[in-house]
C-alpha cells in the first residue's frame, strides 16, 4: 500500500504555485503610469466558475463558463451548468448589448450598450473601461482626471473626478487601488454626487498567461440594482480573431425585453420616496372615576367631658 501510494505521489506531483510577481517600490505616479500603458492582446478568452445574486433569483457556484473579450467594446460571455445548455448568454459588439435566458426564454436587447451602462454608473463607466475590467486592465475613464490620494494594501489608490469642463459628472468619485505587483487594478469604487455607490469590483489573484498578466477572482457589484457576479478564472489565452460572435439573434419563441426601459424601472424604483403609513389615532384617555375617600371622618364635636364631678363643699351650720 505504501509503494502504491509513493507510486501515485510520484506520477502526480503537487501543483506548483505560480511564481510571485516582483513588487514594484517606484514612486505611486509611476505605478499609475505603467498600469495605464499595460499591454495585453487584442482579444483574450478565459474560462471560469460562475455565482451570482440577483434580485429574484440565486445562481449557484457550480455553474461555469467562457469568456472573450476584444478591444475595443467587445465581449461575450457564455455560462454553463455542469451538465446540460447554457443558462446565459451576454454579448456586445461595442454598440448593441444582448442577453439571452434560455431557462425563462427571455432575450434582453439595448441597442446602445454605453448609454446603458453609463446610466447604471452616473456616467463614470462606458463599454470600452467594461471590458478593460474583465480583464484587469486600468479603464481610461473619459472625462475623469486621476489624483494619488494615498497608499493603500498593495499599492497606490487614485480617485479620478470630473474636470471642470464636464458639468454632466461633477461629483461623481471613482477610486480605485492599483496593484504594485502586475500593475492590475484592485479594487474600484464609483459613487454619484449624492455619495451613492453605484459601482463596486475587487479583484484578486493572478494567472500568468504567455500574453500578460490577468486576475484569478473577481467580483463585480451594482447595489442599487441588488446585482453582484463572482467569476473564478481557471486559465487565460490568447483568443487570436476569434470571429462573430458579439451579437445574439432573437431565436423563436422567446420574449423580447428592452433592457434600457427595465433599468429605468429599477431606477425610479430607487429614487421613489418611502411612504410612511399614517400614525394610528390614539383613543382618548377613560376618565378615571373619583376615588372614594374610606377613611374615617374627622370629629369635630367638642370631646366629652369623662372627669369625675368635684366633690360639694358641706353646707356651713
Amino acid at each position: 500500500m505504501n509503494g502504491l501510494l509513493l507510486t501515485v505521489l510520484i506520477g502526480c506531483p503537487p501543483k506548483k504555485p505560480p511564481a510571485a510577481l516582483p513588487v514594484d517600490d517606484a514612486p505611486a505616479a509611476q505605478i499609475l503610469e505603467r498600469a495605464q500603458s499595460r499591454a495585453l492582446p487584442v482579444a483574450v478568452r478565459g474560462s471560469f466558475g460562475f455565482a451570482a445574486e440577483l434580485p429574484d433569483r440565486i445562481i449557484p457556484g457550480v455553474l461555469q463558463g467562457n469568456l472573450v473579450v476584444q478591444q475595443p467594446g467587445h465581449f461575450r460571455l457564455d455560462v454553463l451548468p455542469p451538465v446540460g445548455g447554457q443558462v446565459l448568454i451576454g454579448a456586445s459588439d461595442g454598440e448593441h448589448l444582448h442577453v439571452l435566458l434560455p431557462l425563462e426564454y427571455e432575450w434582453w436587447g439595448a441597442n446602445d450598450v454605453e448609454t446603458v451602462l453609463r446610466e447604471a454608473t452616473a456616467g463614470a463607466v462606458g463599454i470600452e473601461d467594461f471590458t478593460e475590467l474583465l480583464v484587469g486592465q486600468l479603464p481610461q475613464l473619459d472625462g475623469l482626471e486621476p489624483e494619488i490620494i494615498g497608499e493603500g494594501v498593495v499599492g497606490p489608490i487614485v480617485r479620478y473626478t470630473a474636470g471642470e469642463a464636464q458639468s454632466d459628472l461633477q461629483g461623481v468619485e471613482v477610486d480605485v487601488e492599483l496593484d504594485r505587483a502586475g500593475y492590475m487594478w484592485r479594487s474600484i469604487e464609483a459613487r454619484d454626487a449624492d455619495r451613492t455607490v453605484l459601482l463596486r469590483m475587487s479583484s484578486q489573484e493572478v494567472i500568468q498567461a504567455d500574453g500578460g498578466v490577468f486576475p484569478g477572482k473577481m467580483e463585480i457589484q451594482l447595489p442599487t440594482l441588488d446585482i453582484v457576479i463572482k467569476l473564478r478564472y481557471r486559465s487565460w489565452t490568447d483568443a487570436g480573431d476569434p470571429g462573430d460572435i458579439f451579437q445574439i439573434p432573437v431565436p423563436d419563441g422567446y420574449a423580447t425585453k428592452d433592457m434600457m426601459a427595465e433599468l429605468e424601472a429599477a431606477k425610479a424604483a430607487q429614487e421613489a420616496p418611502v411612504e410612511e403609513a399614517p400614525a394610528e389615532e390614539e383613543a382618548p384617555a377613560e376618565e378615571e372615576a373619583p376615588v372614594e375617600d374610606t377613611a374615617p371622618a374627622e370629629d369635630t364635636s367638642a370631646p366629652e367631658d369623662t372627669a369625675p364631678p368635684a366633690e360639694e363643699a358641706p353646707a356651713e351650720p
